[in-house]
C-alpha cells in the first residue's frame, strides 16, 4: 500500500509498504512490446485471483508484488485483478 512523504524539495514521494500477504492464482493475459531510447520493453498484463476476504479491501492505489515483479491494479472486480507489470 502506497503512502506520500514530502521530499527534500517539497515534491511528493511515494512510499510503498507490504498490507497482505495472500495465495494467488496468476494467469497471464497479454505482453506489449515498446520500444524506448533504442531498447524494446516488454509489459505483461495478468489477472490475479484471490480468495474473498472481507477485511482485504484492495484498490488501483495498491500493487501486486509476485515474484519480484510489480504489478499495478487497474481494475478490481470480485478479486480478479486486471494488472500490468510496473517497470
Amino acid at each position: 500500500r502506497v503512502t506520500h512523504s514530502s521530499g527534500d524539495y517539497g515534491a511528493q514521494v511515494p512510499t510503498w509498504s507490504t498490507f497482505a500477504k495472500r495465495t494467488a492464482a496468476i494467469e497471464p493475459l497479454s505482453v506489449k512490446e515498446q520500444v524506448s531510447n533504442d531498447q524494446t520493453i516488454a509489459r505483461g498484463s495478468v489477472k490475479v485471483i484471490l480468495r474473498y476476504e472481507k477485511a482485504l479491501q484492495l484498490t488501483t492505489k495498491d500493487r501486486i508484488n509476485w515474484d519480484g515483479r510489480i504489478y499495478g491494479i487497474t481494475s478490481n472486480t470480485v478479486y480478479e485483478l486486471l494488472c500490468v507489470e510496473e517497470l
